[in-house]
């Protein structure tokens, strides 16, 4: 009988309670029988909460942490000098192999900078990249969508590098056949953008994927791409646009359809098929982003992760670790890196 998975998932957050976040972990343990749950946390807290519910007690491991790294705290200096963060323990544990996969919805920067730290890039990536499924109007497919904010600033070799890592991952964990990746730009014509996508435009041509050349905002939404990419400046401030946005429609649907009896009565008629849509439109239906480009498997989740987040997110990190996707992210990273002559300086 082949091991189990092992999983560690971190539940201390400003945001959420440790509570929802162990809650999460617990339901995984009932839905996916082929992995142990490793919860990195307050150990006070953890005990309290498992005597009120049931579970196999041997496939769950507690391992302390006293500290938490907030999200006003500077990200580097707190992954070095706080040892005894949930984010740090976590990242140990993984690079000494007792997890095989770390997901944590804590400070994204402070995840990146312990995470390179500990764990490192695979041999040939240049950088890491954050990897964010969004949402599509078709048949409820999902677009990836990298650098969501790992990258500031870019050269186009990144960018490259981030479509070979998008491609791999969504081929093999998304199980999407041929993925289509795009170039995220402000218009479609090759001749549109600034000198990063120009030269990157070039650079992911030249790959053997299927690309669809440059696209707009929307092909997120319409899945003309599987896989968008883009620099991480560009990326996470569209990613926290497309949230916001969600949030000010559903707000002002809220106020509409309360706005007198008749209203309230369409209301309570719709309120399965809007359900259905919050559900599909939310963060917690892909658990986590996947931090592309590590020698081990990182996830991030949405500082507002529930349990629902974190039971999806360990369903994608138990396919994750099956499959090795590192291992084929480094093989194809060097393949490339053979047949190509590299065209920008890191």
């Amino acid at each position: 009988m082949s091991r189990l998975t092992n999983i560690g998932i971190d539940v201390m957050s400003e945001e959420k309670s440790s509570s929802e976040l162990i809650a999460g972990g617990i339901q995984a343990l009932s839905v996916f029988p082929n992995f142990n749950l490793y919860v990195v946390g307050n150990q006070e807290i953890i005990e309290t909460y498992l005597k009120r519910v049931s579970y196999p007690k041997s496939r769950l491991t507690i391992i302390p942490s006293t500290e938490i790294i907030g999200m006003k705290e500077d990200p580097t200096t707190a992954a070095r000098k706080k040892t005894n963060a949930s984010i740090v323990i976590g990242l140990d544990k993984l690079k000494e192999g007792v997890i095989d996969s770390f997901f944590s919805s804590g400070h994204t920067g402070a995840i990146l900078s312990a995470a390179l730290l500990k764990v490192g890039r695979i041999p040939g990536v240049k950088r890491p990249a954050i990897a964010s499924p969004m949402p599509t109007s078709m048949n409820q497919k999902v677009s990836l969508f990298l650098d969501a904010g790992a990258n500031v600033d870019c050269l186009p070799e990144y960018l490259k590098q981030f479509a070979i890592m998008g491609y791999v991952y969504t081929h093999h964990v998304l199980r999407i056949k041929n993925p289509k990746i795009g170039l995220l730009n402000l218009g479609e014509e090759e001749i549109k953008g600034n000198k990063l996508t120009k030269e990157a435009y070039t650079l992911i041509k030249n790959l053997p994927y299927p690309f669809v050349g440059n696209v707009e905002p929307h092909a997120f939404f319409k899945n003309d791409a599987d896989v968008v990419i883009c620099d991480g400046f560009v990326g996470n401030i569209f990613l926290k646009c497309a949230e916001a946005l969600a949030e000010q429609i559903s707000g002002i649907m809220k106020i509409q359809l309360t706005q007198n009896l008749i209203t309230k009565l369409g209301a309570l008629l719709l309120r399965k098929p809007f359900k259905r849509v919050s559900q599909e439109m939310t963060a917690s239906k892909y658990g986590g982003a996947p931090l592309l480009g590590l020698r081990k498997p990182v996830f991030i989740g949405h500082g507002r992760s529930d349990a629902r987040s974190v039971l999806n997110a360990i369903g994608i990190a138990i396919r994750d670790v099956e499959m090795q996707t590192h291992a084929l992210i480094e093989t194809e990273i060097n393949n490339i890196n053979a047949i190509s002559t590299p065209s920008s300086k890191t």
